[in-house]
């Protein structure tokens, strides 16, 4: 009994040791990474080849007329909104910044620019071009 607590002792100390051998390995590698990025980012501030660029956010502003006829599903209003979200989304506006503009859903405009802000609404008559 004694014999076999000695052997699962001396298994469990070896064990042991190699696991702290490996994370004492990882740990210096960890700190020669740190290292080279701390060389890396000094020499980056050091450069005078970096440009960093200020972008303003634009201001939203919708007309009146747009807004009045938000809830509208005329094929001319809805590709004349999309058009606005559409440019909207290109300056970096959040989807949820244009629709609290247009007093939607933010999952409209979301849908808009899965279509690619092409409007798949068609008249009847269209329609029946499109057939003949």
């Amino acid at each position: 009994m004694n014999n076999a607590f000695q052997i699962s002792t001396t298994y469990r100390l070896d064990q042991l040791e190699k696991k702290t051998r490996s994370l004492e390995e990882s740990l210096s590698l960890l700190g020669q990474k740190q290292l080279s990025l701390e060389k890396v980012s000094d020499h980056l501030v050091k450069s005078k080849n970096i440009k960093i660029d200020i972008v303003e956010r634009p201001v939203l502003e919708v007309s009146k007329d747009l807004l009045k006829a938000s809830k509208s599903r005329k094929k001319e209003i809805v590709a004349e909104r999309w058009a606005v979200w559409e440019k909207l989304d290109r300056a970096g506006v959040r989807p949820t910044e244009i629709a609290k503009a247009f007093k939607c859903d933010h999952g409209s405009v979301l849908f808009a620019k899965r279509q690619g802000f092409k409007s798949g609404w068609t008249t009847k008559a269209e329609r029946r071009g499109l057939e003949a």
